[in-house]
């Protein structure tokens, strides 16, 4: 650790020894609502750890937990601290996960496409969509439309699934949908697995932000004649 990371370390473990003090000189001020609002504000992006001392770590980043402790970022290229959670009250976290988003830049440096499996190239945010669950409860459907469906599907994860001409002229009962979507379903498992699985005459594609869904028989007429 340089002699800068061990400055920024201390700078924030002698806030988190203040912090209890500052707090206990103003117990006898009641704050109004108007100042809890801009408090809450004004709190720093991150995680927030709340420790059993009665002061807060706010705006690092949880790394990883251990059965023991708490690997902490305090800031980014400085090393970890371990924090044990026997002294950790409890904890709020961010939307961020700084080890997956640097995974994802040693990966894809600069790039803002990725290539799945079948080798087609989809934009980083429909395939944060794919990966993601459908829903966060249990879904069923008995007998219906599987337009209705996927139009369904499409709003509730905000991405765009166009259903090709030749799936809107199949006929509707051939297009009946009874399925139990299980929270821990991904888009990619429900398109590629259950929904190709329920009926074998679709295919699915995927083109930079956008889901496609059409018969067999329409991709088979996409596909270039082969040249003698």
């Amino acid at each position: 650790m340089t002699t800068l990371q061990r400055i920024l370390a201390l700078s924030v473990l002698i806030g988190l020894i203040v912090a209890p003090i500052s707090a206990h000189a103003q117990d006898e001020e009641t704050p109004t609502p108007e100042a809890l609002s801009e408090a809450d504000e004004s709190v720093p992006a991150g995680d927030v750890l709340h420790l059993k001392s009665g002061s807060m770590m706010t705006g690092v980043q949880i790394l990883r937990s251990t059965p023991l402790n708490y690997v902490v970022e305090l800031v980014p290229g400085v090393e970890p601290m371990l924090i044990p959670r026997n002294q950790v009250l409890s904890v709020d976290f961010d939307d961020f996960d700084p080890v997956r988003e640097r995974l994802k830049e040693r990966l894809f440096p600069g790039s803002q496409e990725v290539s799945l499996a079948s080798g087609e190239r989809v934009s980083r945010a429909l395939m944060d969509k794919l990966s993601a669950p459908v829903s966060a409860e249990p879904i069923s459907y008995n007998r219906t439309d599987l337009i209705a469906v996927l139009e369904e599907t499409a709003e509730r994860l905000d991405v765009r699934i166009r259903l090709d001409e030749s799936v809107k002229q199949t006929q509707p009962n051939r297009r009946r949908w009874t399925i139990e979507i299980s929270p821990d379903t991904t888009l990619m498992a429900f398109l590629r697995e259950e929904l190709v699985k329920a009926f074998s005459y679709l295919v699915v594609q995927f083109e930079n932000d956008s889901v496609i869904v059409m018969t067999k028989k329409a991709a088979e007429g996409q596909k270039p004649e082969a040249q003698e």
